[in-house]
């Protein structure tokens, strides 16, 4: 069953769980001048849902752009996570980006060297 924990705009991305499969995917573009808000509820709704699921939760970004400030902001809810990790939760983040997008994948890389909690770059071809 999946649910739709935030809807897509033209500035925040698409945040759905899939209950069966202990997921959180967040698919799209973040451009927002001010992520603080967007991005707290975000962890938030993680952090709900890490302890729903007990002991396992991935989370999948599907980002296609996104600038300076989401960067941050993703960042945070990730080491918020780790923090989760710590305490004896199985969480992987999966990082998905399209076969040509240099730019997302090298965020990626700059993500996963910045945390010690499964981290997979996975290239997404057509």
């Amino acid at each position: 069953m999946v649910e739709v924990l935030k809807y897509q705009t033209i500035e925040t991305p698409l945040v759905t769980v899939n209950i069966d499969e202990k997921k959180i995917d967040i698919k799209g573009s973040s451009n927002l001048l001010d992520p603080a808000g967007f991005y707290e509820d975000l962890s938030g709704l993680v952090e709900k849902y890490i302890d729903v699921f007990k002991n396992y939760i991935a989370l999948n970004f599907y980002i296609e752009y996104m600038n300076t400030a989401s960067t941050k902001w993703m960042f945070y809810v990730m080491k918020n996570m780790q923090v989760k990790y710590y305490g004896k939760k199985i969480i992987t983040i999966n990082w998905f980006f399209e076969e040509d997008d240099e730019i997302i994948k090298e965020t990626g890389e700059i993500l996963k060297g910045l945390l010690k909690i499964p981290f997979n770059i996975i290239e997404l071809r057509d």
